[in-house]
């Protein structure tokens, strides 16, 4: 880019000057209109690149109408001040993209493009003028909104830098021309392997801090709050995932594969009739060019790939046991920030103390290049991650939310919670034209799954143990105890009947003491092949079961899709006999999920109304860290049911981890109750204990009866 346009870092709100934030303002609007000149003609600004987004002449006047309208409600302007009241309403709005099938509707009669670019200049003359008027002698906070007004409108123009480019570069490249000094990046063939990395996990402290002295630099409401997180071992690829790496799943023929995608991402997948990732440019049935921002060029093989979430996803499925996106928790470990009220986060902050401009800098962002960067272009960081920041933004696994202590900015009430819904997932570190707060450490956009930016993904495996619940056997005993009938499960009349069905009595403790008849999500911890997780369904709209055994997921899985599945059970000896597992008919399949997880590493992305973790403590190698974690996943007012015959043995949980069972060095006796009472009730109410019996069937004429200890524990 010109040498005039190089990017300057986000500016030190603790000590601003009117000369300093009147030069960011000048450099970050006349580079979006470097940008927004790359059409090759007037036509083209009324086109739709994207038939969910707005015209490109939209993008033209909706980054300076932003200006007006924010200082107007900051008081910085007065409405007399408005240059044309008529733009500042038909452009103050873009979209969100909804579903992949919602075709923009646009009726408006757009201005002619000359007009647009004339009151661009009347704006920036406006805020030129109003920037020195403006008192910057003390630090800039979220309540001084008129100084505020100014950062926000400056910030939101480098975000839609970034959101324009993308729609530019889905423009038939001979619309396009390459402003002056645009540079694409090298290739150098084919990437190296791309080995993981073992991260020990620990402690990660999120959050942008509100102390100017901690973060001096402007952050969205998004960004600020103050949370907790405790992660454990996982594995994570050194780089991102190549455009060669991709290939093998496409020849694979991944895209045609629906056992691979995500329910949403099948979806997508057929109505898009995607086959390839969406910048390449196929030549041929197993040959492929690469669409950059202005032209077509060979497949740089060692770039990253650009998909989407949905297509992240079916990746890692792909790729199979355990493989997945990686979390934002994660993400700050993997970058080097683990904690973001450390002292020293702004100093190494790459949007804000490094130099962000050249090759000395370690990472392809504020347009350095105009394009991606090999993948191993830089050199890694101090935890061997390549490309922690920039390149191409992080795809994660984590929901688009508030963190704790969040709060809206009442400048713009919308910037966030419309996107706290469940259907935006964030996207981390940023990319080659992120620049400003976009390429900060503290930065979290959320985008919907389907939509299409400049990012990328890294593939995370977790670490796994030795596992004794992945016998045949076992998940035969295991689909015997879930889904056998009972006249199958206990033939004799005299038997204790009581104990028959208790994955589904277990459902029901929750359900009798939920805070609602219908609720919104239900979590089943340690679901094995799943009943109890079915059950909760018919109070839940989503129900989601997580064991530690992949064998028993993927059983469970199988039987969701399937509602009925055929086992064999031990009659006597080697004999065996035929059983049938099977989904009641009255439950809606759609609502459950299976997935293999950890009970010790709880993802806390989300909270659910109802939680249960039957017969689990006593079969965790830790399980104080899940008593004292599981707070996390529960949200206020909802219910947590544990159950368990306090069973402990040293071959599931050391000795030295139990929760009871033993006596102190006090010479006390330790119950499991006792200690349940007490780290529980650090955050729940205890509502009630009942004794819960359960059968385990060996064979014809062989059975374990217990009674699990059932606690019944409400969140404050």
């Amino acid at each position: 880019m010109p040498d005039a346009l190089r990017r300057t870092k986000q500016l030190n709100i603790a000590s601003l000057t009117p000369a300093a934030i009147s030069a960011y303002f000048d450099n970050v609007y006349t580079t979006y209109e470097w940008l927004m000149s790359s059409l090759s003609s007037d036509e083209v600004y009324y086109e739709f690149p994207n038939r969910l987004r707005r015209p490109l002449i939209f993008y033209l006047g909706h980054t300076a109408v932003f200006y007006i309208n924010k200082l107007c409600s900051a008081g910085v302007l007065t409405e007399e001040q408005r240059p044309n009241p008529h733009y500042e309403d038909i452009f103050a709005v873009g979209v969100d993209e909804m579903s992949w099938d919602d075709m923009a509707d646009d009726h408006f009669e757009w201005p002619p493009v000359a007009d647009v670019w004339k009151y661009r200049r009347a704006v920036k003359a406006l805020v030129l003028e109003a920037i020195p008027a403006l008192d910057w002698s003390a630090p800039v906070t979220r309540d001084m909104h008129k100084q505020w007004s100014v950062l926000m409108s400056i910030e939101h123009e480098n975000i839609h830098l970034e959101t324009s480019s993308v729609l530019i570069r889905e423009l038939p490249v001979e619309k396009t021309r390459a402003p002056d000094g645009w540079a694409v990046a090298p290739s150098f063939g084919m990437p190296p392997k791309n080995k993981f990395v073992h991260m020990h996990g620990g402690t990660v402290r999120m959050g942008k801090p509100s102390d100017v002295v901690l973060s001096p630099a402007y952050g969205w409401d998004c960004e600020f709050g103050d949370e907790t997180h405790q992660v454990g071992e996982f594995e994570v690829t050194q780089f991102k995932v190549s455009n060669a790496e991709w290939l093998a799943f496409v020849n694979d023929k991944g895209y045609e594969k629906q056992e691979l995608w995500s329910e949403e991402g099948w979806r997508w997948c057929t109505f898009s009739k995607a086959r390839h990732p969406h910048f390449w440019v196929p030549l041929d049935a197993s040959k492929y060019r690469f669409r950059t921002m202005f032209e077509e060029i060979d497949m740089p093989w060692d770039w990253p790939v650009e998909v989407n979430h949905l297509e992240a996803y079916a990746y890692c499925q792909w790729r199979g046991d355990g493989f997945r996106l990686i979390t934002e928790p994660e993400w700050r470990l993997i970058a080097g920030f683990p904690d973001s009220y450390a002292k020293d986060v702004a100093a190494r902050d790459p949007g804000f103390g490094s130099k962000p401009t050249d090759l000395s800098s370690g990472y392809n962002k504020d347009l350095l290049f105009g394009s991606s960067t090999p993948v191993n272009f830089f050199k890694p960081n101090e935890q061997g991650i390549y490309d922690a920041f920039g390149n191409v933004w992080e795809l994660s696994s984590s929901e688009y939310r508030g963190l704790a202590g969040f709060q809206e900015h009442s400048l713009y009430m919308d910037f966030s919670t419309p996107c706290f819904d469940g259907k935006h997932d964030l996207i981390l570190g940023g990319s080659w034209i992120s620049t400003g707060n976009e390429s900060s450490v503290h930065a979290r956009y959320g985008f919907r799954r389907h939509f299409f930016q400049h990012a990328g993904f890294r593939v995370v495996r977790p670490i796994h143990k030795e596992n004794v619940y992945e016998t045949e056997e076992s998940l035969h005993q295991y689909i015997h105890f879930h889904y056998g009938k009972p006249a199958d499960l206990l033939p004799w009349e005299f038997g204790p009947t009581a104990a028959l069905e208790f994955p589904k009595r277990c459902a029901e403790l929750c359900i009798q003491h939920a805070s609602a008849p219908e609720v919104e999500a239900a979590l089943d911890i340690g679901c094995a092949v799943g009943r109890s997780t079915f059950e909760l369904a018919r109070a839940a709209r989503f129900a989601k079961g997580i064991d530690y055994s992949h064998a028993f997921a993927d059983f469970a899985n199988s039987l969701r899709d399937k509602r009925e599945v055929s086992y064999k059970y031990t009659f006597q000896g080697d004999l065996k006999k035929t059983g049938t597992a099977a989904v009641p008919s009255d439950i809606d399949c759609s609502r459950v999920e299976f997935a293999q997880g950890d009970a010790h590493l709880l993802d806390t992305d989300r909270q659910y109304d109802m939680v249960l973790g039957a017969n689990l403590i006593d079969r965790l190698h830790s399980p104080m860290q899940f008593v004292r974690s599981v707070h996390e996943v529960v949200k206020q007012g909802g219910v947590l049911v544990l159950t368990s015959p306090y069973t402990w043995l040293e071959e599931f949980t050391p000795k030295k981890n139990w929760l009871g069972g033993y006596v102190d060095a006090e010479g006390n006796e330790v119950t499991t109750f006792d200690t349940l009472k007490v780290e529980l009730g650090k955050h729940f109410d205890l509502v009630t204990d009942v004794p819960l019996p359960f059968l385990i069937y060996e064979h014809a004429r062989k059975f374990q009866w217990s009674v699990a200890h059932a606690t019944v524990w409400r969140r404050r």
